[in-house]
């Protein structure tokens, strides 16, 4: 893997529809079918995201937990076709927030289309083996970009 500036962000925010849409763009030193697999196999997620459970194909529910941040979540299965497009949606339980200190639940949908180009976030340390992350530092690093995309948004 190439070793990339841990403050790069390739991503823009915006309001669709009253809702808000991240969108994030990034390189991995890998192929897709490798990155794929980072995406969907349960035992790969485990290491880099949180555990999954359930039935992972198209319409399949599932329910993931991230140690990390304490948070339970359910999700369905929109699409998915092998090795290049993944779309979930996903909600934390009531109980994990009422446990936590986040925001209300709210339907969110991540979206992944793997492209090759050619031959940091959690996904880039597991797949470059690093896989030392510091989740409350690079959270507080990623933040303050985001703030002033959204700020630019609002005005």
């Amino acid at each position: 893997m190439t070793s990339r500036p841990s403050n790069r962000i390739l991503g823009s925010l915006r309001s669709a529809d009253s809702a808000g849409v991240v969108r994030i763009e990034d390189r991995f030193d890998t192929t897709v079918d490798d990155l794929w697999e980072s995406l969907t196999d349960p035992t790969r997620l485990a290491r880099w995201f949180g555990e999954v459970q359930g039935d992972l194909r198209p319409g399949g529910e599932y329910r993931t937990y991230l140690a990390a941040d304490d948070i339970e979540s359910t999700g369905r299965v929109e699409a998915c076709e092998p090795p290049r497009h993944l779309r979930v949606r996903s909600r934390e339980t009531d109980e994990s927030y009422r446990r936590g200190r986040g925001v209300p639940p709210f339907d969110a949908i991540i979206e992944a289309t793997l492209t090759s180009d050619g031959d940091c976030e959690r996904l880039a340390a597991h797949l470059d083996g690093t896989n030392t992350v510091d989740v409350e530092a690079r959270w507080a690093e990623l933040v303050p970009p985001y703030q002033e995309l959204a700020a630019a948004i609002e005005r």
